[in-house]
């Protein structure tokens, strides 16, 4: 039988109306990473055809788009807030319209949905990750946003610390100090809080001989579409 995989928090730098695509790298600096991402429905252990998966991290230096006037080596507000929002940490206070790294794929008839991404660097307090949701029963639209329907599943993606080491070791130009001074898997109290602890990790592989061409990452998200 398969069981609904547990779920932990969005955090505070969510954004609503993410559009459509394949690729939400937008010219970011950093290694890719393609992400596959396959989705269950428990009911009935089977694929989970035209879920819509959203993704969201930080860049290679740790800023998130829509957030990028909040310090990523202090958590604090920096910038200027464009939507009237609170100040600190991000907490609903956009200071930009940007969208790197953002967006949604519906999965496909295999129930998987692949997305081109880069491999995130971090910020104070979280080891490296990803966001990420699940939602069924709507529709794309005009715009490319996802209308209606309902939230399925939350949760993060950890590519793990060797890998971490080894991309930040490969890229340093692009990553800078996060080579040395990320935050270890185990000492993320999200990554291994409220019965979160081994979810999320991803299955890695390299997209060449050298880590610095890109890595793809596989994971499977069970979720109860009733």
């Amino acid at each position: 039988s398969c069981v609904v995989d547990p779920e932990t928090t969005g955090g505070p730098y969510y954004v609503n109306g993410l559009i459509q695509r394949s690729n939400m790298t937008e010219n970011q600096p950093g290694v890719a990473l393609v992400l596959d991402v396959s989705v269950v429905d428990i009911a009935t252990c089977s694929p989970l055809v035209n879920a819509a998966v959203e993704f969201w991290s930080c860049n290679a230096t740790g800023y998130y788009s829509g957030f990028t006037g909040v310090s990523p080596r202090t958590g604090q507000l920096v910038g200027s807030c464009v939507n009237g929002g609170g100040s600190g940490g991000g907490g609903g206070c956009m200071t930009d319209e940007l969208t790197f790294l953002r967006g949604l794929i519906l999965t496909d008839s295999n129930g998987v949905a692949e997305v081109t991404t880069i491999f995130p660097g971090y910020y104070v307090g979280r080891t490296p990750h990803i966001h990420v949701t699940v939602h069924t029963g709507g529709s794309v639209g005009p715009d490319g946003t996802y209308v209606g329907g309902a939230l399925r599943h939350v949760g993060q993606l950890f590519p793990g610390d060797d890998a971490a080491a080894a991309v930040y070791a490969a890229a340093p130009s692009l990553y800078g100090t996060a080579g040395t001074d990320f935050l270890r898997l185990a000492g993320d109290s999200i990554a291994m809080g409220g019965g979160y602890a081994g979810k999320g990790v991803l299955s890695l592989s390299s997209l060449g001989p050298s880590i610095s061409q890109g890595l793809i990452g596989a994971v499977t998200i069970y979720v109860d579409a009733a």
